[in-house]
């Protein structure tokens, strides 16, 4: 779903019963350092069953990184990472075909945007452009980290 802006906007439910959890990703400020966040992905399971089948997602499939804080502790376990508090949101909408009204929140065939924690409806991204640097590692599986995701692969 896009927003007026043309910004993919924070699905309501996305950690309901139409949504897997992909993945999840521990986010440590630079090497060997301690977790400072946990990125908890969630798509719909009816995308996830396309991108198993063809290897890419179908147009409207989204994806939702929730982005959460981390405090490193030691426990009887060992060293861990706890899930903390919401700091906010990533999300992505699949339209592979350009938007009829031009948007900056739409490049390579994904719209882009992300959320505060504080107020879901707060777009802080300025468009795909400031997405793409990341992602553009992983543009031979349509500039989703798959690899990071084994149920995709199920």
């Amino acid at each position: 779903m896009l927003g007026a802006d043309g910004a993919p906007t924070l699905p309501v439910g996305y950690d309901g019963p139409d949504w897997v959890q992909i993945g999840t990703w521990a986010i440590a400020p630079t090497e060997g350092k301690n977790v400072k966040e946990q990125h908890l992905v969630f798509a719909e399971r009816a995308a996830v069953r396309a991108y198993r089948e063809t290897g890419k997602w179908p147009d409207g499939s989204t994806l939702v990184k929730e982005l959460r804080g981390a405090s490193p502790t030691v426990m009887s376990t060992g060293f861990s990472a706890p899930t903390g508090e919401l700091n906010g949101w990533f999300v992505m909408v699949k339209g592979r075909a350009a938007p009829t009204k031009v948007t900056s929140h739409w490049g390579d065939g994904w719209y882009g945007a992300q959320y505060d924690a504080k107020d879901r409806k707060r777009n802080l991204s300025p468009g795909w452009a400031s997405c793409r640097g990341c992602h553009t590692p992983v543009q031979s599986t349509d500039w989703v980290f798959a690899a990071g995701y084994p149920v995709l692969k199920r």
